[in-house]
């Protein structure tokens, strides 16, 4: 009786043990891929601490954006663009384009596209309005150093704008004048008294597309 009483409980005791000791082994194993999961968490690939590594990009995109600010700027000091309103009679009334000008006394190469739309106060049945370029080859501005670049800019459908001869331009906007991929300042002429907003005929657009009464640059 004493024996089979020690055996049970020598055989509880390994039972136990053995119990203690797999709930060990799996708590381990279980808890360690927890650990290396959150310790990767925090680290980048290269095994930099995430926090650091996201503070230095933006570090260096700050310098870089910096940097092509006075670049820019460095630019429109050298570089001017201008657009000129011209009118002509017709027999029907009259026609409206515009002349973009690009002076550039760098001594590189710039270039770059132009976009933009002008409206009028009225217009011949059947032509695009407002009118609209920009989006095509034929919409890019190129100077080679110490050189001005002009081009006729018309409407989509290759024309001038027609219309009748007392009609009036009511806005014109610049969507985008990029050289070298930087926004540039444009100078703006027109008739006097043919661009209801601008009366004077002259304005300047800055290159954060601001409109400025005045002469500009």
């Amino acid at each position: 009786m004493l024996e089979h009483t020690t055996l049970r409980a020598l055989f509880a005791g390994a039972l136990v043990a053995l119990v203690t000791s797999a709930c060990g082994e799996t708590a381990t194993e279980s808890g360690s891929p927890q650990s290396d999961k959150s310790s990767s968490s925090q680290t980048e690939p290269n095994g930099e601490p995430r926090a650091e590594a996201h503070a230095k990009d933006k570090a260096d995109k700050r310098i870089r954006q910096q940097r092509r600010e006075a670049r820019c700027a460095e630019l429109g000091q050298s570089v001017s663009v201008g657009y000129r309103v011209v009118t002509r009679p017709i027999a029907t009334g009259k026609e409206i384009w515009l002349m973009i000008t690009v002076r550039n006394d760098t001594d590189h190469y710039v270039g770059g596209p132009f976009g933009g739309r002008l409206w009028v106060t009225a217009a011949h049945p059947g032509q695009p309005r407002p009118m609209n370029w920009g989006g095509s080859s034929s919409d890019e501005a190129g100077a080679e150093p110490h050189t001005t670049f002009v081009h006729r800019v018309l409407n989509l459908n290759g024309r001038p704008l027609r219309t009748p001869a007392d009609a009036r331009v009511s806005n014109i906007d610049l969507d985008y004048t990029s050289l070298q991929l930087c926004p540039m300042p444009v100078r703006m002429r027109a008739p006097r008294g043919l661009v209801t907003e601008h009366p004077s005929g002259r304005w300047h657009v800055t290159a954060d597309g601001d409109e400025v009464s005045g002469p500009g640059r």
